[in-house]
């Protein structure tokens, strides 16, 4: 308890039983799938993509990120065997190409009015 009381104070977050520091989990949870560049903006400043390159490498690495994408990242939730995971396919494409349309069976698929 006590390491999550110093968290608290110093602005860290506890994810996958380890301290980590800059909101880094925060952004994980809440973005299953993003591209390099909103990571950059999330976890520093401008034109600090070198840094931001090298922490998504390191979540790579330790099992919590899937490149899935050239600078597409996906994030893999708490308890998930990385190996299996599989992410949210209409979140992927979104970020793959974020001025796409989604049509035909894929967009009645995501409104849920066919089975797929």
């Amino acid at each position: 308890m006590r390491v999550r009381q110093n968290a608290k104070k110093t602005g860290t977050s506890i994810i996958f039983g380890e301290v980590q520091r800059g909101g880094t989990s925060d952004f994980l949870l809440s973005h299953p799938v993003f591209t390099a560049d909103e990571a950059v903006r999330a976890f520093g400043a401008a034109g600090d993509k070198k840094r931001a390159l090298k922490r998504l490498r390191y979540h790579v690495a330790k099992g919590r990120l899937r490149s899935v994408a050239h600078e597409v990242y996906a994030a893999i939730p708490p308890g998930v065997d990385a190996d299996r995971f599989q992410p949210d396919r209409y979140l992927v494409a979104a970020a793959v190409r974020p001025d796409g349309v989604l049509a035909y069976h894929a967009a009645l698929e995501l409104l849920g009015s066919v089975h797929f």
